[in-house]
């Protein structure tokens, strides 16, 4: 294990030899540290967490787990949606359960977590936004780490997955919209999204060599997010999730 400066960025620099679960030796290594502390307590706390994970019963907070957590999905899910998760956490669900053991945590407990979280009149769509995050928590402890007990799964979903309504504008609005917009770059914009549906993010990843005027298409292939002060670009859903990766739309 060695903890050094990086002289070309001025950051520091973590690598380090540990055992996974299954006492594989495995390799890490992680930049961009300002100081040699942040470095040094980030190296304790990896390996805090490949200590503690694992057991039947675990005696770890929820807010230590849900560092763990975060690690194990960082790769494989949308720095976007990552960003939304540690948003949702940090606000709604840490501030209630944060020194909480996480192996000790009761259905009654949620129970009391769930009716603070109506109480505040959220969205019913947001409001099960919330209580999906600590779900997702309590089932991932539970099918890697063997968490003993999921109390989430005696709990009833609050909130609603779907909108009580949508709200949009009409051929009529977005005509008396456009009228008053008067850069040509922002007119194209705005006319793509209302008649294609697409998202922000697909709109800004949108490539000259995706548009097929000839057809009249534009193939999407590629979202992007903002994240940390500039843009990443990823593919778009897959048809699992509910959307084509490669669709097109007519202009």
């Amino acid at each position: 294990m060695s903890i050094y400066k990086d002289k070309k960025t001025g950051n520091w620099v973590v690598t380090l030899r540990y055992k996974d679960l299954d006492g594989i030796i495995k390799r890490r290594a992680k930049r961009g540290f300002t100081t040699k502390r942040e470095a040094k307590d980030w190296k304790d706390d990896f390996l805090s967490s490949i200590t503690h994970v694992g057991a039947k019963e675990m005696e770890m907070t929820i807010e230590e787990f849900y560092k763990v957590y975060q690690s194990d999905i960082s790769n494989i899910i949308r720095a976007n949606t990552l960003q939304t998760k540690e948003i949702i956490v940090s606000r709604h669900i840490l501030p209630y359960f944060r020194n909480k053991v996480f192996s000790n945590i009761t259905t009654p407990e949620i129970i009391r977590w769930q009716n603070e979280i109506l109480g505040k009149n959220f969205k019913n769509t947001y409001a099960r936004t919330i209580n999906n995050q600590l779900v997702a928590i309590f089932n991932h402890a539970e099918k890697y780490y063997d968490l003993g007990k999921n109390p989430m799964k005696k709990t009833t979903a609050i909130g609603n997955k779907n909108s009580n309504s949508i709200d949009f504008w009409t051929k009529d609005e977005f005509d008396q919209f456009i009228q008053v917009v008067d850069e040509e770059v922002d007119y194209i914009h705005f006319t793509i999204l209302f008649y294609t549906g697409i998202r922000i993010g697909e709109l800004i990843a949108i490539r000259l060599k995706n548009i097929n005027f000839e057809k009249g298409h534009i193939e999407i292939r590629e979202s992007a997010q903002y994240v940390g002060g500039q843009y990443i670009f990823s593919k778009t859903k897959t048809t699992k999730s509910g959307s084509n990766p490669n669709k097109c739309k007519p202009i």
